[in-house]
């Protein structure tokens, strides 16, 4: 479980995971809400818990995987295209690159990141870095 809150220490709105806060303290000033945050908006762009500005993500996957991947709703904005060779592409506009990154390493090789190249570039480093701890 996540809540959307304001720590002291961060200029901007934070993702906070509810299990890992220790303590909590109730102060005599009050909150007011930003009235240009749209809790909708955040919901829909974000990948996961981490909100970022969105980016158009394309996808690749092989055959094999394409029933696996269809089976669910990743993102709220996803759509599908099966490829003439029987890959599946896969779009959807959100933000949180890492998340995003990690989400993608789960796949292996079993997909390739088209766009955006910014991503592509984090994908390759993070693969990079995963075959230097392994040799």
């Amino acid at each position: 479980m996540y809540c959307v809150g304001k720590v002291p220490a961060y200029r901007n709105l934070v993702t906070l995971a509810v299990d890992r806060i220790r303590t909590l303290e109730l102060l005599d000033e009050a909150f007011t809400p930003d009235p240009a945050f749209d809790a909708k908006r955040y919901e829909a762009e974000a990948f996961g818990v981490i909100w970022e500005r969105p980016m158009r993500v394309v996808l690749r996957f092989r055959a094999d995987q394409a029933p696996y991947v269809r089976e669910r709703e990743w993102h709220p904005t996803q759509r599908f295209r099966t490829l003439r060779d029987g890959r599946l592409e896969m779009r959807f506009h959100a933000g949180g690159s890492f998340e995003i990154g990690r989400w993608i390493m789960m796949w292996g090789d079993a997909v390739e990141v088209v766009q955006p190249k910014r991503l592509r570039a984090q994908v390759s480093r993070l693969l990079r870095a995963a075959v230097r701890a392994y040799r």
